[in-house]
C-alpha cells in the first residue's frame, strides 16, 4: 500500500540543485518555516570532501547541494515514526530532519 493512503502528508519536495534551502520552501504555506537540525542525518563522505578541497562554507554548501537528502515529505509530527518505519522497512534511509513553526517563510537550520 502506497505511503499516502496509510498517512496524511502535507507536502513532498524533491530536493534537487539548490539543496533543501531552496526547494523545501516551495512546499511551505505563507507564514511556515522548516527548522532543519542538519546533524540527524548521516552525511556522505563526498559533500565532506567538497566542503574541504573547494574551501565552501556551510552555507552554500546548504544552498547548492542535497547534503544527502533526496526527498523531504512534510506531515504531523505524531505520525512521523510511524512514516520513518514505514520507509526503513520499504528500504529506504529515512530520518526525521526537523519540524514547521509558524512565522516566516523559509529554512532555519540548527
Amino acid at each position: 500500500m502506497a505511503l499516502k493512503e496509510k498517512i496524511k502528508i502535507k507536502g513532498m519536495a524533491h530536493i534537487t540543485g539548490g539543496g533543501i534551502t531552496g526547494n523545501l520552501p516551495r512546499i511551505l504555506p505563507k507564514g511556515i518555516c522548516a527548522n532543519i537540525k542538519a546533524v540527524t542525518w548521516p552525511v556522505h563522505p563526498i559533500f565532506r570532501l567538497i566542503k574541504e578541497m573547494g574551501n565552501v562554507p556551510d552555507e552554500d554548501m546548504k544552498k547548492t547541494f542535497n547534503m544527502g537528502i533526496g526527498y523531504v515529505i512534510v506531515l504531523t509530527a505524531n505520525k512521523a515514526k510511524d512514516t520513518i518505519s514505514i520507509l526503513n522497512k520499504s528500504g529506504y534511509n529515512a530520518f526525521i530532519i526537523g519540524s514547521t513553526e509558524k512565522g516566516g517563510r523559509g529554512v532555519r537550520y540548527s
